[in-house]
């Protein structure tokens, strides 16, 4: 075919040696032939042309992309040609000049595609389009809708579960959207962290390095809205960021991604404070419980910190969160807490470990009172009291009790005091050699 044979010629030129009036006569072509073989060899002679920057701006200028834009919208093109001309586009829209030019009517032909077509390869250069568009900042806050948000992550479970290029673009499209601060509060609303770990799971033995980049930096993007720690440690994203430090940390790039993500949570990548830990750190009872009820496999698995063997109490009592430190307390979390078993209230190891810290209260004369100087009675042995301080470090007990003291209108139960026997009971060794002596 005659119209083949043109489209070829041109195809054949250099880059330097193509014209604007071939940018042109390729247009021409697009918008009067339906034949797929002729679209199919002109968006390929296009795709090729918009690798190189300098043809870019050519062809922005020919205005041909527009009739690529109206093929898509209502020239009924079969999926590879459809894939075609998107991939066209995603190129195109490196060029400033083309997101400048591009009109939104462009976004809602590409959302409809993403909403309603199902071959894999014309929603990832769809996903794609819209990824460089956002590129621009104007461009990320007219996609950043709800609604759109809603259908990127609706699509992402449907297909880009199964699809590991997809996926690609689809964390891609995400990453920079979440450059905006508004869209990455849409996102988190949403639930992006339950899509981010059905990803990480996914592809965890696929070896996707734009995957893996692109996942880092749309969480790094989201690091500074609300909510982000409470997603972080409910869909136990930290763990998995562990792993991509591991691999990838003395990389530059992912590395001050990953230190950025850490720094905001104050969490040590070296450490490996399992999600259990942080969310009691920050108080989160109610995600520590979910987690406790859904993952108690995983909380088996990082009982305690490694380096460190801190538990979650100790965590709590670093973060200082009274609830927290209570509840954990109430089900016999303690600094011996080794066993997934003694989280479980009728466990005899919770009883004998209540039994051991009120004995030791007794023995030392502890009382609550309304401030702290009483707490520590004149007849307390003052090297037990030492002992008591220096083993608890660097955790800071006396701000604690102080913390709890100062609150008059508290009314204070047993499990509040249970508080201060699980730490004695901690230290019942070594106390009660002390007393005993």
């Amino acid at each position: 075919m005659e119209a083949i044979r043109r489209i070829n010629r041109i195809g054949k030129k250099l880059s330097s040696d193509v014209t604007s009036e071939d940018l042109q006569h390729l247009g021409l072509l697009i918008d009067e032939f339906d034949n797929e073989h002729v679209l199919y060899s002109a968006g390929r002679v296009l795709g090729n042309l918009c690798m190189f920057a300098t043809v870019r701006e050519q062809i922005v200028a020919s205005g041909v992309y527009e009739s690529l834009i109206y093929k898509l919208e209502h020239g009924g093109l079969s999926d590879e040609n459809s894939a075609r001309f998107l991939a066209t586009i995603w190129n195109l829209l490196l060029a400033e000049s083309a997101r400048d030019s591009m009109q939104e009517e462009f976004v809602r032909i590409v959302m409809k595609i993403i909403d309603k077509r199902e071959d894999p390869n014309v929603i990832r250069t769809a996903f794609g389009c819209l990824s460089n568009l956002c590129l621009s900042d104007h461009w990320r806050i007219l996609i950043g809708t709800k609604e759109n948000c809603k259908v990127i992550i609706q699509n992402a479970n449907q297909h880009g579960l199964n699809h590991g290029p997809l996926a690609i673009a689809i964390l891609g499209l995400i990453a920079n959207m979440t450059i905006d601060d508004q869209n990455s509060i849409i996102f988190m609303e949403l639930n992006i962290f339950e899509l981010m770990k059905k990803l990480f799971s996914r592809f965890e033995k696929i070896e996707y390095i734009n995957f893996k980049r692109n996942m880092i930096y749309g969480i790094r993007n989201m690091c500074g809205v609300p909510n982000f720690i409470n997603a972080l440690c409910e869909n136990l994203i930290l763990e998995e960021l562990y792993k991509y430090n591991d691999e990838l940390g003395h990389h530059v790039v992912f590395g001050t991604s990953l230190d950025i993500i850490f720094n905001a949570i104050n969490v040590s990548a070296e450490l490996k404070a399992s999600s259990f830990h942080i969310a009691c750190q920050f108080g989160l009872l109610d995600t520590f419980k979910s987690l406790i009820r859904t993952k108690p496999e995983v909380f088996y698995a990082n009982r305690t910190n490694n380096l460190t063997h801190s538990t979650v109490l100790d965590y709590a009592f670093q973060g200082g969160d009274l609830p927290t430190i209570t509840y954990l307390v109430s089900i016999g979390m303690n600094s011996h807490h080794f066993n997934l078993e003694s989280i479980h209230e009728t466990n005899p190891f919770i009883s004998d470990a209540i039994k051991d810290g009120e004995r030791i209260r007794k023995a030392t004369h502890l009382r609550y009172t309304q401030t702290i100087t009483p707490i520590f009675p004149v007849d307390y042995p003052g090297h037990v009291l030492y002992e008591i301080t220096d083993f608890l470090q660097p955790v800071d007990m006396q701000h604690q009790l102080t913390h709890v003291a100062s609150q008059p209108s508290q009314k204070y139960n047993n499990t509040n005091h249970e508080i201060i026997n699980c730490a004695f009971h901690t230290i019942s060794s070594k106390v009660e050699k002390r007393v005993s002596s």
